[in-house]
């Protein structure tokens, strides 16, 4: 009778254990995930803004502000 409830206790344990670490696993790989997506992003909102700062102060015209406008929507739709 003992022996059954060890080894149920024991399995329990193990699950536990494991469970617990494949939790913080998926969690630390989501975190991580999140975290390189955030940083990709805000490096691509910086270039963005020197090109549209560069470009608008090498060249001018109605092209130069469309060109912005479109490197904008791009920027801001991969956000």
């Amino acid at each position: 009778m003992f022996d059954e409830q060890r080894q149920e206790l024991e399995k329990a344990l193990i699950t536990l254990f494991t469970a617990r670490r494949a939790r913080v696993s998926s969690d630390t790989k989501k975190n991580t995930i999140q975290v390189t997506r955030d940083l990709t992003n805000q490096e691509l909102k910086e270039l963005t803004k020197q090109y549209s700062d560069r470009l608008t102060d090498s060249a001018k015209g109605e092209w130069v502000d469309k060109a912005t406008n479109v490197v904008q929507n791009i920027t801001e739709s991969f956000s």
